[in-house]
């Protein structure tokens, strides 16, 4: 019974892996400058790939957040306002109530997926 559950247990594994690819990195609030978009000065940027599918996603404080709905939704707190509470609003002049644009760590995250 134990060979039969062990058996069972690596063959989910090994359907798990095959259904994404994983790759992440640590990045800084240096490392972006103004672009840098969250309010720690430092988190994971991460990727998944289904198929042809990116899910890019930031880890901070041992969480995931997805960059985009679909990465949301899949690997990520499923409410895309979760992030909020670490998005960085934007303070230059005639942006007042919007936040820092997340294309920058959305693109860095993507390239982990080629």
């Amino acid at each position: 019974m134990k060979t039969i559950k062990l058996i069972a247990a690596i063959a989910v594994a090994v359907m798990l892996a095959g259904c994404s690819n994983y790759s992440d990195k640590k990045v800084t609030q240096d490392e972006f400058g103004e672009k840098w978009a969250f309010t720690v000065e430092e988190a994971t940027l991460g990727c998944y790939k289904d198929g042809d599918t990116k899910a890019p996603v930031v880890v901070i404080d041992g969480k995931s957040y997805g960059l985009t709905g679909y990465a949301d939704a899949k690997y990520g707190q499923n409410n895309l306002n979760a992030l909020d509470k670490f998005w960085k609003k934007d303070t230059r002049a005639g942006r007042e109530g919007m936040k820092i644009d997340l294309s920058a760590v959305t693109r860095e995250a993507n390239k982990l997926c080629e």
